[in-house]
């Protein structure tokens, strides 16, 4: 299991380099970061995503996850 989490935050990563301005790819990346223990990482991709404001709809998981960091 820990193997897959290794390779899927991996995966989450390689894809927001590749595709920076779609930020529901960054907010999975965060939600990952955090289920793996990972605040600061996920506190910088959740910053990220709060820039963004009315520009990502998802705002209140945004807020949410920062609340459990």
């Amino acid at each position: 299991e820990r193997g897959d989490a290794t390779r899927g935050l991996a995966m989450l990563r390689k894809a927001t380099d590749l595709a920076p301005g779609v930020p529901a790819i960054r907010l999975n990346l965060a939600r990952a970061l955090v289920k793996s223990g990972q605040k600061d990482a996920a506190r910088k991709e959740l910053d990220t995503l709060t820039a963004l404001g009315a520009r990502f709809a998802d705002q209140d998981e945004v807020t949410r996850l920062r609340k459990g960091l």
